[in-house]
């Protein structure tokens, strides 16, 4: 599992919290200046009134008349997706990218209870930090003030969707949905902990507010981090223009000011930038969030490539993590051929990493092209040591069980066998019940299958 840990750390551009765990060390990739670079700043990403030789083309990707329909209803969530922790909410069969990897994860939210500042144990009414007069030309002093924070108005999106599904059902029947306040989280050791896994995302950007408040302002890693729990959590209400307003606010494209060498007698040991790789990410993340992906890619090729002497520059792994992410928005805009090419190239330098060589099966997958994508999960089952086969083989277990089952299940789904593509994906639950994200696809297999009664359980 080691292996699997490394990758999920990766790949997940947002989980930036657990510093214990290792990355895959990535080199740096290649950063040519030329007009068919891959990498390089030039490439055009809105517009594209040239002729761009990765654009696809109806005749470079031939989609079989038979998998067609599965690709455009595909509903399936990929185990590298990294976003199976209880917050996620089942997707319906209108999502059409089996790969997903988005920089907002919320699993580790909860290490907000675990930094260093002195935050009061009573958090209902915030009390602001005592400050020297050295720190008040601090510009994160803006970011704890009150005035900066919108109103969360009182949403509950799961409670909705719940009642739109299961309007029907008497509510003694319907899923057990935990509603827990403010005063009642407080209750627990790690506050953050409860609510998030009962979904009450409003409670989970009330206590960040409450707690950023009370912040001392030279705590700036404390600051960036409950910003961005608060941001995640209005994401899973989609107060999209709320988090944008927060920003404009908090100032936080303007990053001239928010260097540690600013400050050198506040912050002797320190230099760079202030704002966390964590928040660059979310507020690169959010045009997309709103169906703009080429303003998204644009902003993450800005985090790729620092041209001021006030940018953050991302290390090699970090750079690493943000390729992934262009990936993924290249598949959102349906540039399925230069996706698969930045993978190619990423590959050149991680050839042994079976991940990302199932995650470039699972992109031939989407495109239609069966059987290279079946040729590379062979290939991906020869490196975990399997044997090599024309066809999979079923064994008593599996090494690394998330992946090859997940890319059987997956390459079953495709080709309309629904029922094995169910087993897999039941075997899978049954091997790694903490994958949210197999209970999803067992649900979906189960209505292609035609077992509605099923799927709904």
């Amino acid at each position: 599992m080691e292996g699997e840990n490394k990758v999920r750390k990766a790949l997940d551009i947002g989980d930036l919290l657990d510093s214990e765990n290792s990355s895959p060390k990535a080199a740096t990739p290649k950063r040519e200046d030329s007009k068919d670079a891959l990498w390089g700043p030039d490439i055009s990403l809105e517009g594209k009134e040239e002729e761009n030789p990765f654009q696809i083309q109806e005749q470079q990707v031939q989609i079989p008349q038979e998998t067609k329909p599965v690709f455009e209803n595909m509903a399936l969530e990929n185990s590298l997706d990294i976003d199976n922790e209880p917050d996620q909410l089942a997707r319906l069969p209108t999502i059409q990218l089996p790969l997903n990897i988005s920089p907002v994860k919320t699993e580790n939210l909860s290490a907000a209870s675990s930094i260093k500042s002195s935050i009061p144990k009573s958090r209902l009414v915030p009390t602001p930090a005592v400050i020297d007069p050295i720190h008040y030309k601090l510009p994160t002093r803006r970011w704890i003030d009150p005035v900066n924070f919108s109103d969360i108005p009182a949403l509950d999106p799961l409670n909705d969707t719940i009642t739109k599904i299961f309007g029907n059902v008497h509510s003694s029947q319907r899923p057990n949905r935990i509603k827990m306040s403010l005063e009642q989280a407080l209750e627990y050791e790690d506050p953050y902990d409860p609510l998030i896994k009962s979904f009450n995302w409003r409670q989970v950007a009330l206590l960040a507010r409450n707690d950023l408040i009370s912040t001392h302002p030279a705590d700036v890693k404390d600051i960036m981090h409950l910003w961005y729990v608060r941001w995640s959590a209005m994401i899973k209400l989609k107060l999209y223009d709320l988090i944008q307003s927060e920003i404009d606010k908090l100032k936080a494209n303007e990053l001239q000011e928010m260097m540690y060498e600013l400050y050198p007698d506040i912050f002797p040991d320190q230099s760079g930038q202030m704002v966390s790789f964590e928040v660059l990410c979310l507020i690169a993340h959010l045009p997309s969030l709103k169906g703009n992906h080429h303003e998204s890619i644009h902003r993450i090729y800005k985090l790729m490539y620092p041209q001021r002497p006030w940018d953050f520059i991302p290390d090699n792994t970090q750079h690493y993590q943000l390729v992934l992410y262009v990936v993924c928005l290249l598949i959102q805009i349906s540039d399925l051929v230069l996706a698969a090419s930045v993978l190619n190239e990423l590959l050149q330098e991680h050839e042994s990493d079976p991940h990302m060589w199932s995650m470039l099966g699972r992109l031939y997958l989407q495109a239609g092209d069966l059987e290279t994508a079946k040729e590379i999960f062979f290939k991906v089952e020869s490196m975990l040591g399997l044997p090599q086969s024309t066809e999979f083989q079923k064994l008593p277990e599996y090494p690394q069980p998330e992946l090859i089952l997940s890319q059987r299940g997956f390459y079953y789904f495709a080709i309309g066998d629904y029922n094995e593509a169910l087993n897999q994906f039941t075997q899978l639950l049954t091997t790694c019940p903490e994958y949210d994200s197999a209970k999803n696809n067992v649900a979906i297999c189960q209505l292609y299958a035609g077992n509605v009664s099923q799927a709904s359980r």
